[in-house]
């Protein structure tokens, strides 16, 4: 089952999804991407969904070179991937212009909480968590079972990890 567009939030408008495809899209498995969400793969680009991908809301994706998802990855509100940095610039040595890009690989049962931003030449381990407006750089050796976060993003916690099919909220009263 692959859902795109639907209403998942009441703070998000219910604009359904913006999708432009003019490289590769692949699906492995289930797929849910929320309302409000800007998908982008280029020439070049390739974006692949692992099984059980969901996306809830506010999403904005853009694949130059390749974007890849493992399985059960959950993303949350407002939250930014772009495997490019789209400008070029000018190298004062080589007199070149260059322009930065590299695949982002997020790993199996990774949870990218409220705006985070996944840059560039990414990759990360299985069952990993990323705090809110977290950003998410190359040259960091990210460690499987960890939350990460801050500015500069440091480990949080470690030995921890998301339980998959255990961490939807189901029940929005308040304690008694």
């Amino acid at each position: 089952m692959i859902r795109l567009g639907f209403p998942t939030s009441a703070v998000y408008p219910n604009s359904g999804l913006t999708w432009r495809n003019d490289g590769k899209i692949i699906f492995k498995g289930k797929c849910r991407i929320g309302n409000d969400c800007y998908i982008v793969c280029g020439r070049q680009g390739r974006i692949e969904f692992g099984d059980d991908f969901r996306a809830t809301a506010g999403l904005r994706m853009v694949s130059e070179c390749g974007i890849s998802f493992g399985k059960h990855v959950l993303i949350g509100w407002g939250n930014t991937i772009i495997d490019t940095s789209f400008h070029p610039l000018y190298n004062l040595q080589t007199q070149k212009f260059g322009r930065a890009f590299g695949q982002i690989k997020i790993g199996d049962n990774n949870w990218l909480s409220t705006h985070c931003m996944v840059m560039h030449s990414v990759t990360t381990p299985a069952n990993v968590v990323f705090g809110a407006r977290t950003v998410v750089t190359r040259g960091m050796n990210y460690e499987p079972d960890c939350v990460y976060g801050g500015s500069p993003i440091r480990v949080l916690r470690r030995n921890v990890r998301r339980i998959v099919g255990q961490d939807s909220i189901t029940d929005y009263t308040l304690g008694q």
